[in-house]
């Protein structure tokens, strides 16, 4: 059934140009902007040292290694994540409203929760697919780049695997749960948007810190999923001697067991109202 579920969604989604772009755009950015940050930062760190003995210990070449590369990396995922996957996420539902494929699947003897099911299933096949070939050119640029391969350097931030998969599922689950409530792609895109880069931010800063600044300022469902695979804190530490990594006499990040834990409820929340939505919504 789930395997049959996920061929009928594929066959649509395959033929949308939109899905065929931003599949180019994700496999060609996130090696591409990789190497840019390579030779971006390889010049900065010369800039550092230049005339500075209190820099000479910054080494940009590390961040290209086994195991730094997981991060510097994931990073660079990170704004794909949100921009790629969202999209897709909503394309997967709004493309059903306005294709009116959504009816005529009902009316053809699928049921609702296996409609639901098939595009929760996609849409977690995408996040992996997204996963597999975030390891996949970590892999090749920390073989390149490290010059001594050793098995528990490779390994070493792995954990970082699972939390690139939770962070693609947490934007993807949000954008999913905003195409089954806007229903049209251009509404759905601008408030995924509007919240993930500007109203989040608002809520937290504006109005969270003037009542309580402290760690639960955090604690929003955008905010964790960042933080599942921050800006890496070691370069901070280096870059600034410490003071980056606090704000307010408090972390800057969630830790990784927080962020876990806190996208994982976030995550469970949207895709049970993305499916209340189209349990009780009109077709």
């Amino acid at each position: 059934m789930m395997l049959h579920l996920l061929s009928l969604e594929w066959k649509k989604l395959k033929c949308y140009n939109t899905f065929k772009v931003l599949a180019i755009l994700y496999a060609l950015a996130l090696p591409l902007v990789f190497l840019m940050g390579q030779l971006f930062f390889n010049h900065f760190g010369e800039k550092m040292q230049t005339g500075n003995p209190a820099n000479e210990m910054f080494n940009t070449d590390a961040m290209f290694m086994f195991p730094e590369v997981w991060d510097y990396l994931g990073y660079v995922g990170n704004w794909l994540n949100f921009f790629v996957l969202g999209l897709l996420s909503i394309i997967l539902v709004t493309n059903d409203y306005s294709y009116k494929t959504l009816r005529q699947n009902i009316m053809t003897g699928m049921s609702r929760n296996q409609f639901f099911l098939g595009k929760l299933i996609i849409m977690t096949a995408l996040c992996l697919a997204a996963t597999l070939y975030y390891f996949l050119i970590g892999m090749i640029f920390g073989l390149i780049n490290t010059e001594t391969i050793f098995l528990h350097k490779i390994t070493q931030n792995m954990d970082l695997l699972f939390r690139y998969f939770l962070q693609c599922l947490a934007y993807s689950s949000f954008a999913f749960l905003l195409g089954w409530l806007f229903r049209r792609m251009a509404l759905a895109t601008i408030a995924y948007i509007i919240y993930v880069m500007f109203l989040e931010m608002v809520i937290r800063y504006l109005g969270h810190a003037s009542i309580a600044a402290n760690k639960t300022l955090h604690f929003y469902p955008m905010n964790a999923a960042e933080d599942l695979v921050p800006f890496p804190v070691k370069m901070m530490r280096e870059l600034f001697n410490g003071p980056a990594e606090t704000q307010m006499g408090f972390s800057f990040f969630l830790t990784p067991t927080e962020a876990v834990i806190t996208s994982l409820i976030y995550t469970s929340m949207f895709v049970f109202f993305s499916f209340r939505l189209i349990k009780r919504g009109d077709l």
